[in-house]
């Protein structure tokens, strides 16, 4: 797990970042946590070069399914937030409005 791996490894993964990320930020913070999780896994460097890819290529895919969902839910339980205050807002506009 030297620099040499990551140099080897890096031309390939970054296409596939950029193809499934938003933007060209998010595609290297999608390689740099990859990166990272490999070093938990040292028998990845082990595999073959194309295995090694795959292992990154579904890592990442994870990674990025499992961030929008979590910003999913996040966005969800603010609209829910946020239609509960209007909700709220609204009957006290209308009691002032009545009066």
């Amino acid at each position: 797990m030297d620099s040499k791996h990551y140099e080897r490894l890096y031309p390939h993964l970054l296409p596939f970042a950029n193809k499934i990320a938003r933007d060209s930020h998010e595609a290297n913070d999608l390689i740099q946590e990859a990166w990272l999780r490999s070093m938990k896994h040292s028998y990845i460097f082990e595999l073959e070069l194309p295995k090694q890819r795959a292992w990154f290529f579904k890592t990442m895919k994870r990674m990025l399914i499992d961030e929008r969902r979590k910003h999913s839910r996040v966005q969800n339980e603010w609209a829910v937030d946020d239609g509960i205050l209007l909700k709220s807002c609204s009957r006290i506009l209308a009691k002032w409005k009545c009066h």
